[in-house]
């Protein structure tokens, strides 16, 4: 019966990025395996892990009955080019990417393709909400719409884009199911900037502007449960600066940063400020000029002097 499901379906590949996701890598391969979408294939790209989680993930892509490929290489670092990497690989019409740290809901991929298969325009649909789970499995939030998705109305893709600009992420790409034609078309990630997703959403929907009969779809519910938990390359807030900073310069060099940069910036500072981390403020000035001009009228603020105090403080009690 699967057969001929699976022959009467068009492929969909779920490409997965992982390290050191022992943990939590088998029961994100078996999500992706519980899905009701007939036929998907798995394609894995391990960066290297050090904790066992490629003799896990090889263990759980054998049990799936899902067929498979395990890229299994050297640590890079460089998650773009590691999606890349799968992409390359990927034998589906349609594509998901995930990280082996989340878990796919069910029903998240047969939905979106049932209407990507009645619209050859539609390039992409993705979810509205996301659920947010800890290492523990435990749900932070059940229905979590990033950046206010779920208030907004588009009419066009430049509206989307626009308003991914200024949020600095309108939708998770985690869960989503995109045409891999399109995302071959575009060029995927860019390997030489440190920025993933919002890199990814950012060519995706330039590239659609110039073809307007492209069209994108929401589903209003959730699709993944998103892991945060001490692993996350996004808990990293010099990292995400210096993403942010790459990702204006390359793609919208004459535009000021918007203004949701400005909060990670400040949070940057007083966290640099209250831990004496004094070299990463630096790092953190000498990537722009922006950052350097927003840092100067930081530290002259009661609150800045109070967070440097407060450090001195603990510094001299021992607390530091």
């Amino acid at each position: 019966m699967r057969e001929a499901e699976e022959k009467a379906s068009p492929l969909c590949s779920v490409v997965c990025t992982t390290y050191n996701h022992a943990k939590f890598s088998r029961a994100s391969i078996q999500s992706i395996a519980d899905q009701d979408y007939p036929n998907i294939e798995i394609i894995v790209v391990d960066d290297g892990s050090t904790d066992g989680n490629v003799d896990i993930v090889r263990d759980a892509l054998e049990a799936s009955g899902r067929p498979y490929t395990l890229l299994a290489q050297n640590n890079t670092g460089n998650v773009p080019m590691n999606v890349n990497r799968g992409l390359a690989a990927a034998r589906g019409e349609y594509v998901s990417l995930t990280s082996l740290d989340d878990i796919l809901l069910p029903s998240c991929i047969s939905t979106k393709i049932k209407r990507l298969e009645t619209d050859q325009n539609l390039t992409f649909v993705a979810n509205i909400y996301t659920v947010e789970i800890d290492a523990g499995d435990n749900v932070l939030s059940e229905a979590t719409s990033r950046a206010g998705l779920n208030q907004q109305i588009f009419s066009c893709t430049l509206d989307l884009l626009e308003y991914d600009f200024k949020s600095l992420g309108a939708f998770y790409v985690q869960g989503a199911v995109f045409r891999l034609s399109v995302i071959r078309a575009f060029g995927g990630y860019d390997e030489d900037l440190i920025g993933d997703d919002i890199i990814f959403r950012t060519k995706l929907l330039n590239y659609m502007v110039a073809f307007p009969n492209l069209t994108f779809a929401f589903e209003d519910n959730a699709g993944v449960a998103y892991r945060k938990h001490g692993g996350n390359i996004h808990a990293n807030l010099l990292r995400q600066i210096k993403c942010l900073v790459q990702w204006k310069e390359r793609y919208y060099k004459d535009r000021p940063f918007p203004n949701r940069m400005w909060r990670s910036v400040n949070l940057f500072f007083k966290e640099g400020l209250l831990n004496g981390r004094r070299h990463e403020i630096e790092q953190a000035r000498n990537l722009h000029h922006d950052i350097d001009r927003q840092y100067l009228g930081f530290r002259s603020t009661w609150k800045a002097r109070g967070y440097r105090f407060r450090h001195m403080w603990n510094k001299v009690s021992g607390r530091v």
